[in-house]
């Protein structure tokens, strides 16, 4: 069967540093109207950003740091985390080629290779009548840096395979495995993607350790409903956080 065109990255810019790639698309949508899965990817990212007030480091020209944009069709509020489950499935699917079954999710969106963080994703949307109308998505994969000073849970591809990679190539290999997702996604395969995703989880089914406003816990991971909530066992209860809610210690 022929295969489809690609959605995600279907238009490509390249520019050589901006601050956040996510904000300089956004303004970008606001005067030219840019077509679904449009990416833009920066050489340099000067005030890379992650979930909350967290920041995205990045040192110049070592790694891949882009946004795409993207237009879901009815989705509801509720259901808006279906998307990020997708996307971050399309990562996973890129980096599990290299490190298989030493890959793994960090609720919400971190990935991570042997309990060490290689990339993140930032979920931007613009909201109309309780409908997701617009995606901005940025992506940050640590590449080819060899160092993380004061940052003892990050780690590279480098770091980890001692191979320097070729980054246009990587992100044509990326972009298919996000595109591949995303068609799933559209195709409304939304318990197929749940289900992958909570077993791609950090501590899936294992005892884990969390923090509520500040005090430990020990829980097992039962996986995510698709509004992103957390399912963790607790005893003999089972119980739903959102991210602002509870955070995960790890490394």
């Amino acid at each position: 069967m022929k295969r489809q065109p690609a959605i995600i990255g279907s238009h490509f810019f390249e520019i050589d540093a901006c601050d956040s790639t996510n904000r300089t698309l956004q303004e970008w949508l606001k005067t030219h109207p840019l077509p679904e899965g449009t990416v833009l990817r920066t050489h340099q990212q000067n005030a890379g950003r992650g979930q909350g007030t967290n920041t995205w480091i990045s040192e110049p020209g070592q790694n891949l740091t882009f946004s795409c944009v993207l237009f879901p069709e009815n989705l509801n509020l509720s259901h808006a985390f279906i998307l990020n489950m997708a996307i971050t499935l399309g990562i996973y699917d890129y980096l599990t080629g290299f490190f298989h079954d030493h890959v793994k999710i960090k609720w919400p969106n971190d990935l991570l290779v042997n309990q060490k963080k290689i990339a993140g994703i930032l979920f931007e949307n613009t909201i109309r009548d309780q409908k997701v109308t617009q995606s901005v998505i940025g992506i940050g994969i640590n590449m080819n840096q060899e160092k993380f000073h004061d940052l003892p849970n990050a780690v590279s591809l480098f770091v980890l395979l001692k191979q320097k990679k070729v980054l246009a190539d990587e992100l044509v290999r990326l972009l298919k495995c996000l595109d591949e997702r995303y068609r799933l996604f559209r195709e409304g395969k939304f318990e197929e993607i749940r289900v992958e995703f909570s077993r791609s989880l950090l501590g899936y089914h294992e005892p884990c350790n969390f923090f509520k406003e500040d005090v430990g816990f020990t829980a097992s991971i039962m996986g995510v409903n698709t509004e992103g909530k957390l399912a963790l066992h607790e005893g003999d209860t089972l119980n739903y956080y959102s991210h602002q809610e509870i955070k995960q210690s790890w490394g």
